[in-house]
């Protein structure tokens, strides 16, 4: 195990503390649908953040690769989206 990790910490998080880190993340979008923030802290500074939110409700992609299309109560109960 790396050295470093015995220092980090995981524990829930808010919107607000993705926000903070939001210039270092890739994907443009704002969060939505939002189901929970997890952060990554080291000596109490949040260092990491991760974002689980609801699926796209449309998915070529996902129908594709699943030969069907899902009801949206499929695609909430069975799928979600991170967030950087």
């Amino acid at each position: 195990m790396c050295s470093l990790l015995k220092h980090v910490r995981i524990e829930k998080g808010c919107i607000d503390d993705w926000y903070r880190l939001e210039e270092y993340h890739y994907r443009g979008n704002r969060p939505y649908g939002i189901r929970h923030v997890f952060i990554a802290t080291l000596q109490g500074e949040v260092i990491g953040v991760i974002v689980y939110s609801m699926p796209a409700p449309s998915c070529r992609v996902r129908n594709i690769a699943l030969v069907r299309v899902l009801s949206i109560d499929e695609v909430n109960r069975e799928f979600i989206t991170i967030i950087g």
